[in-house]
């Protein structure tokens, strides 16, 4: 598991975001029967998965990046965010290949969550 400087994730955060700020370029990988559970057990839709993406910040950062198992030639990203009590982890994808921002996993972690950087870290 690899940690990254937060200026880092910051750089990391920015481009995924730059990608996702579009409904279009925003993808969900996780199989749709299962990411319909998952978000139906969170209380919101798949716009608010989007929205609750483009708010990370480094703080919200768990480690990363680490070579997707699936898809050995790119990097996964993990992040974490409390909804609504419900402690929420989220996996991301470095692929951006055709413009889309990928969404791996976003679901109720079924561990606790350890952040890098609660406090947002230093992003010098």
């Amino acid at each position: 598991m690899a940690i990254s400087r937060p200026a880092e994730v910051s750089n990391y955060l920015t481009t995924f975001k730059f990608y996702a700020q579009s409904p279009t370029n925003f993808q969900f990988l996780e199989d749709r029967d299962v990411h319909v559970n998952n978000i139906g057990e969170l209380g919101i839709n798949p716009y608010q998965v989007r929205e609750t993406i483009l708010q990370l910040t480094p703080s919200n950062y768990v480690s990363g990046p680490d070579v997707d198992k699936k898809y050995p030639k790119h990097n996964v990203w993990i992040f974490g965010v409390n909804l609504d009590g419900a402690e929420t982890y989220i996996k991301l994808s470095d692929n951006f290949t055709h413009g889309i921002a990928k969404c791996i996993s976003f679901h109720k972690s079924k561990f606790p969550i350890t952040y890098a950087y609660p406090d947002g870290g230093d992003l010098t």
